[in-house]
């Protein structure tokens, strides 16, 4: 839930005032936002701290619904790390 509408959710919001945080939301610029990162247990500071995110698609494997990018939701999909056509 993001009930100020500023991209990070409520949870977020509290530990980014307590990290130093900007209010942008991705305040190290890798690419993943501070919320992802703070989900993953990455630091959103510092930029070489990257979550796992095995499709590459700047969602970390803690948050993303599809870890492979294959368009099956990970709760429905036997392989969650292996994009259809790598079996």
């Amino acid at each position: 839930v993001d009930t100020d509408n500023d991209g990070a959710p409520d949870e977020c919001d509290a530990a980014c005032i307590s990290l130093g945080m900007a209010a942008d939301t991705d305040d190290d610029n890798d690419g993943y936002s501070d919320a992802d990162e703070l989900a993953a247990g990455t630091n959103p500071l510092v930029n070489s701290s990257l979550p796992l995110d095995t499709d590459g698609d700047f969602i970390s494997n803690v948050t993303d619904t599809d870890d492979d990018n294959d368009g099956i939701t990970d709760a429905d999909d036997a392989f969650s790390l292996i994009a259809i056509g790598d079996y």
